[in-house]
């Protein structure tokens, strides 16, 4: 396994991009409002690239922009997640 830089990853907890993907607005998932409403689809992409990584608000910030929405406005929509104390 290889090493990994910055805060380490707590399993079982979902970071807000992945969040972003696995929920639904009016049955629907994320991805696919942001896809009708024309998120391109190289943002996701690269989202889910930098997921791997390190989650990066910027990505958050251009889905929120193609779905006319805030980032507050947008993380309002993913279920808040409970994050466990060490």
């Amino acid at each position: 396994m290889t090493e990994r830089r910055g805060r380490p990853r707590i399993h079982g907890v979902m970071t807000p991009y992945a969040r972003l993907l696995s929920n639904h607005i009016d049955g629907r998932s994320v991805v696919d409002v942001a896809r009708a409403w024309g998120v391109p689809r190289w943002v996701l992409d690269d989202g889910l690239r930098q997921e791997s990584k390190s989650p990066s608000a910027r990505y958050l910030s251009k889905v929120a922009k193609g779905l006319g929405l805030s980032v507050e406005e947008l993380l309002d929509k993913i279920a808040p997640q409970e994050v466990p104390t060490t």
